[in-house]
């Protein structure tokens, strides 16, 4: 994973989302479109169908409840979003629980709400030949 920064700030307007697309993709920021930028009801439509060249798919999930201040202590990588320290939606990234990049410059974190994760679309072995058939 790259730290890749956001570029662009402010409500409907900030690609802090997209940052963490790229940092997660290792990708330049501007290889990677602004999702929730203009309409904020189509984000997660264009986000998969941009991923899908990527074979890959982005779930997310509301968070209802946790313990101890700990979104969700999964292994692994995943974007936690919430309202950040300026007031806005913020996206950041989390790895085995804790928090590993925020792409505002200044930091601060969210106070998390939803969770997501890359998953594959087509899992590696299917359509693989096995030297053992």
């Amino acid at each position: 994973m790259h730290k890749i920064y956001q570029t662009t700030f402010g409500d409907g307007s900030g690609n802090c989302f997209a940052a963490c697309i790229a940092s997660l993709l290792e990708l330049d920021i501007e290889e990677v479109p602004n999702f929730c930028e203009g309409n904020k009801n189509d984000w997660w439509e264009k986000t998969n169908k941009w991923l899908a060249k990527y074979n890959l798919w982005f779930c997310d999930v509301k968070i209802l409840e946790y313990e101890d201040g700990n979104p969700l202590p999964w292994p692994g990588y995943y974007i936690v979003s919430g309202k950040g320290p300026r007031g806005l939606q913020h996206s950041v990234i989390y790895k085995d629980g804790n928090l590993l990049h925020d792409p505002y410059p200044d930091g601060g974190g969210v106070k998390p709400e939803w969770v997501g994760v890359l998953v594959p679309l087509i899992p590696p072995s299917i359509g693989r030949k096995h030297d053992d058939a």
